[in-house]
């Protein structure tokens, strides 16, 4: 939005920069030197609108709840089970296969089919909904996948090594399936949330210390065409404009869309350790009521952003609700465990500081 738009516009120009001067010459000639002649204040739109203080709050909120819920997830594993680095970035590369690998190859091979490509083109709505679908079935199948080699690495790295040699605790793997989760959401907060708010704070900033009009001043003098200017600055008066709420619902959205991965990964991992068939049937409902809702949305049948949120919260808490009831069945320990205040006479969730184990005295004999 807003300054994106200019800047995209203005890297296509300079690399063009010697059609755009010729372009602007022959036009100069034509018209009698009105482009050359052209001033910020000529264009549609008003510098003295600025972005609502409100806004700029809630981006930062948006911000910092983006930051804070991973964090704190991460940092209350840690200080109740041993840390399991593998678990965290299998969650990662199942969303990076999951979502954006697979999904965008087969996209890609089916544009290569005449008829598909037509079909496609000519149906947006079906777009949409193929490549809703193919993201929810890719995900789900990538954390599936990734959890059964998870636990691999996680068996016996979440508790202590006596407890780890327990017939009932061979298959423990909770705190492997938390952090896999909190790698499948976190990954889009990184790369998607946290870019696209510091990109609007950084734009809300600079139109409220009056920095847009040099800025188009710059673009003229380097031979930008009018035409890309004004559209840049529509985006600008749209960025502007925006309800401040969305803003804040751009960091929740991907939160709570964090906190369903994080049910969906714990009731697979229930179910790979348990053999729990409920856990893998409340897993595939809860990943389809998300995907019907991506798919819904991405038609644009629901326009209120505030419903939307609204949805986003009532499936993230049934993803944790789910998950809830399942841990209290299968895994009631550590449900207890991560619920209850730390151990602090652990160190990292590991075994007990016990004091240095002192050799026996050896006594020689005489001769």
């Amino acid at each position: 939005m807003s300054f994106l738009s200019i800047i995209t516009a203005a890297s296509t120009a300079a690399e063009s920069a010697a059609e755009s001067i010729a372009e602007t010459v022959a036009e100069t000639a034509a018209e009698g030197g009105a482009v050359t002649s052209m001033v910020p204040e000529d264009f549609a739109f008003d510098y003295t609108m600025r972005v609502p203080v409100l806004s700029i709050i809630l981006m930062v909120i948006a911000l910092a709840v983006m930051i804070a819920v991973p964090v704190y997830l991460i940092i209350r594993m840690k200080n109740r089970f041993r840390f399991d680095v593998y678990a965290l970035t299998f969650g990662l590369l199942a969303y990076m296969v999951g979502v954006g690998i697979i999904p965008t190859v087969i996209e890609l091979l089916a544009a290569q089919i005449a008829p598909v490509k037509e079909f496609l083109s000519a149906n947006t709505v079906a777009s949409d909904i193929l490549h809703v679908t193919l993201l929810i079935v890719f995900s789900f199948l990538a954390i599936f996948v990734c959890s059964r080699f998870s636990m691999r690495h996680s068996l016996r790295k979440n508790m202590n090594p006596e407890e780890a040699n327990l017939p009932e605790n061979k298959k423990n793997a909770f705190a492997s399936s938390v952090l896999l989760g909190l790698g499948v959401g976190l990954l889009p907060i990184v790369t998607q949330g946290l870019s696209y708010v510091m990109s609007y704070l950084s734009a809300a900033i600079s139109i409220n210390q009056g920095q847009l009009i040099s800025s188009v001043s710059s673009m003229l003098t380097e031979g930008m065409e009018p035409s890309e200017i004004q559209n840049g600055l529509n985006s600008m008066a749209e960025f502007i404009q925006t309800p401040s709420l969305e803003f804040l619902f751009l960091g929740t959205d991907l939160v709570f869309q964090l906190l369903t991965f994080l049910g969906v990964a714990v009731l697979i991992g229930i179910f790979l350790n348990r053999k729990a068939k409920t856990s893998m049937f409340k897993a595939v409902c809860v990943q389809l009521i998300f995907g019907i809702f991506f798919a819904v949305r991405a038609t644009g049948v629901i326009k209120s952003v505030a419903v939307c949120e609204i949805i986003y919260i009532v499936i993230a808490a049934l993803s944790l609700a789910a998950a809830w009831t399942e841990l209290k069945t299968y895994m009631p320990d550590d449900l207890e465990k991560f619920l209850g205040k730390p151990d602090p006479t652990r160190k990292n969730g590991g075994p007990k500081n016990q004091p240095p184990h002192k050799m026996p005295k050896i006594v020689m004999p005489k001769d």
